[in-house]
């Protein structure tokens, strides 16, 4: 069965509805909020998807929600990693991973990936060689960095806002299949 649904958060709540409408719950059809998980009253940062998890990011974690139960009372909200993004664009799915710009590590993480033996596996961090260059960034506007995957050659652009410019003006591209 397939179902339209969303997603949206409201005074630091998240909330669904099977239906798609934010303007007329129907709880017989599925609708409700997710009050706060872990005692993290934080606020969230950004929503993301990977594999059969919504991704949860918070202002210091991640958490995953397992929402494939038919009964939504037995849905899972599953800490995930210390680490998160910024902005809603500082993460990306790309070639059986889950990638942020995390500026608690000063870097780019696969968060998740899928291996052969878990599909969701935390990677080490991939912008080691270029850690040097992120001492330029521009932290006030870190809601401005955006990550593009380019699926048919195999690399992702992190554009981020460095300290001598305006907006998102450099692009850092990572390579998936030659690192």
């Amino acid at each position: 069965r397939y179902v339209v649904g969303i997603t949206w958060i409201a005074l630091n709540i998240l909330y669904y509805s099977e239906l798609g409408k934010y303007n007329g719950w129907d709880l017989q059809n599925d609708a409700g909020a997710i009050p706060e998980f872990y005692n993290d009253s934080s606020d969230f940062t950004g929503l993301g998807l990977y594999d059969r998890y919504l991704i949860i990011h918070k202002l210091e974690n991640t958490y995953l929600l397992d929402g494939t139960a038919s009964d939504t009372t037995t849905w899972a909200i599953e800490p995930r990693s210390n680490y998160s993004c910024e902005s809603q664009q500082s993460f990306s799915s790309a070639n059986n991973g889950y990638y942020i710009y995390s500026s608690m590590i000063g870097g780019i993480l696969p968060l998740m990936q899928r291996t052969v033996y878990n599909a969701s596996y935390q990677g080490l961090e991939i912008s080691t060689k270029i850690k040097d260059s992120f001492e330029k960034l521009n932290n006030a506007e870190l809601s401005k960095i955006f990550i593009v995957y380019h699926p048919r050659k195999k690399y992702m652009m992190f554009y981020m806002p460095i300290l001598d410019g305006n907006g998102s003006n450099t692009c850092y591209i990572y390579d998936i299949l030659t690192k």
